[in-house]
């Protein structure tokens, strides 16, 4: 998937401009570090997609932000059950729509459900239902660019919220 950029597309009339910061990842801690950046910038009602092959490191980047966000237990792909719901210091729901083929079976998941939460949500394969997701949903494209090398790019709605700014501050 190296070199096929991904950009947000939006079933918006008016979608948010987006920007784009691009992290490689070398090791698992470096993976648990970006996870653990990441929860701490992520608020009640965020909706995370991510995006990427399978390999990638979308399940264990997420194991790592339920992780900084208070989770105690094990946390593991809901491919064939679709949802699960983890306690931690605020709700955390953790969807996989990899087998949602059409927009009726989504929609008889009730993922919509999960988008409108006191909680976060992370989507793995978000790109299967992303005519479901909220516009300002962040955005993360995983690439595998070796065997111990990712490329991880964020995607956030533009304005930028100001609890972004501190993020991308210590990006530059």
């Amino acid at each position: 998937m190296i070199g096929q950029p991904f950009k947000p597309v939006a079933k918006w009339h008016n979608p948010p401009e987006w920007l784009e910061l691009t992290n490689t990842i070398r090791s698992l801690a470096e993976t648990d570090r970006f996870g653990r950046q990441l929860a701490a910038a992520l608020t009640p009602g965020d909706v995370v997609g991510l995006v990427g092959e399978l390999g990638s490191g979308k399940t264990t980047l997420i194991q790592s932000i339920g992780r900084a966000l208070g989770v105690g237990e094990s946390i593991y792909s809901p491919t064939f059950v679709i949802a699960h719901h983890y306690t931690g210091r605020v709700p955390v729901y953790h969807l996989d729509a990899y087998r949602l083929e059409t927009r009726d079976m989504a929609s008889s998941a009730a993922l919509d459900d999960y988008f409108e939460t006191d909680g976060i949500t992370l989507v793995e394969w978000a790109d299967h239902v992303l005519d479901m997701l909220p516009e300002r949903t962040i955005w993360l494209y995983l690439q595998v660019v070796s065997e111990h090398k990712r490329q991880f790019q964020l995607f956030l709605p533009q304005p930028l919220e100001p609890r972004w700014i501190s993020w991308v501050d210590g990006e530059k």
